[in-house]
């Protein structure tokens, strides 16, 4: 009789894929949207003293010429919305020293061995009902 190696239905492949791709979206989302609710409410919080009104930024004073006011408008900003995002500098060094991207790796690392573990179980078993053994050779290989 022939090797008949087990079927994974679709449904499992489904949930499989919806899985990694929700793992996917929350390692790589979560960090921005808690970094945004974080300056949304630090921004929020009242300051100590009287503020002097703030004059509304415009599209020159950000520095933003016009095919990039076009595209800034596209994603419907007006240039209150876009300020801090254009004169916010992305600091390589601070994202390194946050725990977020060793959160990041540690998930897909751990996710690896998980895959690893459990793709080496599989192997085995079907080793073990192709030719009776644990799958290991008699040449301690």
């Amino acid at each position: 009789m022939a090797y008949q190696p087990p079927k994974q239905g679709g449904a499992g492949q489904i949930v499989d894929s919806l899985l990694i791709l929700v793992l996917l979206f929350l390692c790589l989302l979560l960090p921005f949207e808690l970094k945004k609710k974080f300056a949304e409410e630090a921004a929020a919080a009242p300051a100590a003293g009287e503020q002097a009104p703030v004059k509304e930024p415009t599209w020159t004073d950000l520095g933003q010429n016009a095919t990039q006011v076009q595209q800034w408008e596209k994603l419907g900003k007006t240039p209150a919305d876009a300020k801090g995002l254009i004169e916010t500098e992305f600091d390589f060094d601070k994202d390194l020293r946050s725990g977020w991207l060793w959160i990041t790796i540690a998930v897909i690392v751990g996710y690896f061995f998980l895959l690893l573990r459990i793709s080496d179980r599989e192997y085995r078993e079907v080793i073990a009902e192709r030719f009776g053994n644990d799958g290991r050779s008699g040449d301690g290989r």
